[in-house]
């Protein structure tokens, strides 16, 4: 799923590139097309780097859970997992739904 997303999100970068050269209007229907293609991959996009803040946050958690001797920072971590895990589970649901919205 990530491959996928990621893939959006190169394509939702070129598009940012395309419409905002210098040349973007000279032709206004390629403008108008790119223009509500960025404004349709804008939700997916946002969705997609909340997902990812999200897994660095839980690797981050499980990390220091597997190294730190700080027992407060520990339990920290733990109820950080704790919340994150299930969130992770809904966002990767949502994600799909974008991504298979998206190849319709």
């Amino acid at each position: 799923m990530l491959d996928k997303l990621n893939d959006i999100y190169v394509r939702y970068l070129e598009v940012e590139k395309l419409i905002s050269s210098s040349n973007a209007t000279d032709d206004m229907k390629v403008f108008v097309q790119l223009s509500k293609e960025y404004k349709d991959l804008e939700p997916i996009i946002k969705s997609y780097k909340s997902y990812k803040l999200l897994l660095a946050n839980i690797d981050e958690a499980k990390h220091i859970i597997s190294s730190s001797d700080d027992i407060e920072l520990k339990e920290i971590a733990k109820m950080d997992l704790e919340v994150n895990i299930p969130k992770k589970k809904s966002n990767g649901r949502k994600n799909q739904v974008s991504i298979n919205t998206k190849r319709s």
